[in-house]
């Protein structure tokens, strides 16, 4: 049982990871874009753990958008990647990279963009974190906008292409009376609006 039901920080968020699937991080796991590996420290002792990124303090550092990921097919029994791909313009070979090194299980999280400018919008707090106009140039954005539904039929579609199948879908809980007002308003589509994110347990 997932004790903590949201996030707000990476270390918050990897040990939600930890908790919600802990099951399948066993053996050799790698975290693509590990920051400065919190995973790790909520992981079993006997997990051969490997944390990649291009900044924080990962065992490697690695360009996604240069470099392939240096390791050989079927290398680890777990891939996590958490709000990474959203950052990458090889959004695509990016996924298919964490398939190919993955011999068993896929952990990936994804943003609803749509979810979060709309509350953005509708609060009128704060511009739009990662796709406003700050004066100074960012180190750090999304370089893809894109909803909860898109994300869904992206992470089925190209897991299937890379012979594998999503055998989990799941979100952060919102209110109820919130969920139920806007599927009423928009039917299915209200997922776009309500659902903060994307979390999918990939099989190969």
């Amino acid at each position: 049982m997932v004790k903590r039901i949201k996030y707000t920080n990476r270390e918050e968020r990897a040990e939600y990871v930890a908790l919600k699937y802990g099951g399948f991080l066993k053996g050799k796991v790698l975290d693509v874009g590990c920051w400065n590996k919190d995973l790790k420290k909520h992981l079993d002792s006997s997990v051969e753990y490997v944390g990649i990124d291009i900044a924080g303090n990962p065992d490697i550092f690695v360009n996604l958008e240069k470099e392939k990921i240096p390791f050989q097919d079927n290398s680890f029994d777990a891939v996590v990647c958490t709000d990474v791909l959203e950052h990458l313009d090889n959004f695509h070979e990016a996924f298919d990279e964490l398939c190919r090194v993955s011999k068993k299980y896929l952990i990936i999280s994804l943003p609803n963009c749509h979810s979060s400018s709309i509350k953005k919008i509708i609060t009128g707090q704060g511009g739009l974190k990662f796709y406003g106009l700050p004066p100074e140039k960012p180190k750090d954005r999304h370089k893809w906008f894109f909803n909860y539904e898109e994300a869904e039929d992206f992470v089925v579609k190209r897991a299937e292409c890379n012979n594998a199948k999503v055998i989990d879908l799941s979100t952060l809980p919102s209110g109820r009376f919130l969920n139920l007002f806007f599927k009423i308003l928009f039917g299915k589509k209200y997922k776009n609006i309500t659902f903060p994110c994307l979390w999918a347990l990939i099989e190969k």
